[in-house]
């Protein structure tokens, strides 16, 4: 089996984004999935910088240095 890695999932409460979110769990990702409605998941806006690297900052649980201008 290949080496898996972690993967960053959005809109991964419900429909397609769950069933893909599902697969990658299975495939053994580990999977950080994300959702702007669903308060049990990581809350994401992409169009919110500050939101992006929010989130990367808790998952790395670091501080993050954001690359956008």
């Amino acid at each position: 089996m290949a080496k898996r890695t972690s993967a960053i999932f959005t809109g991964a409460s419900s429909g397609f984004g769950r069933a893909v979110s599902d697969r990658l769990t299975g495939d053994g990702y580990k999977l950080f999935g994300t959702s702007r409605t669903d308060p049990a998941m990581r809350q994401l806006s992409v169009t919110d910088p500050q939101s992006c690297d929010a989130l990367v900052a808790s998952i790395m649980d670091k501080p993050v240095k954001s690359m956008r201008p």
